[in-house]
C-alpha cells in the first residue's frame, strides 16, 4: 500500500512512496552513490530531466533517521 503523498509531490502512481527498511549499511552506500551522480551532473531520464539533488535529499533524510533512533 503506498504511503500518503505530500502536497508538494507530483506524479502518478509511479512515483508511490511505499515504507522500506535497509541495514544501516546499505543506505549510507546508496546515499554515497548518490552525492556521487549529483557531483558528476548526473540527470533522470523520465519524462522531465532532472539532477539528482531531490533523491539526495530524501536519502539523506531516510539516513538521519538511523542517527536519531
Amino acid at each position: 500500500m503506498p504511503l500518503e503523498k505530500p502536497e508538494d509531490h507530483k506524479g502518478g502512481a509511479v512515483l508511490d512512496m511505499f515504507e522500506t527498511r535497509f541495514p544501516l549499511e546499505i543506505v549510507k552506500e546508496i546515499t554515497s552513490h548518490v552525492e556521487a551522480a549529483c557531483t558528476s551532473g548526473t540527470q533522470t531520464t523520465g519524462d522531465v530531466v532532472r539532477d539528482y539533488q531531490g533523491i539526495l535529499r530524501a536519502w539523506q533524510e531516510y539516513m538521519r533517521l538511523f542517527e536519531s533512533s
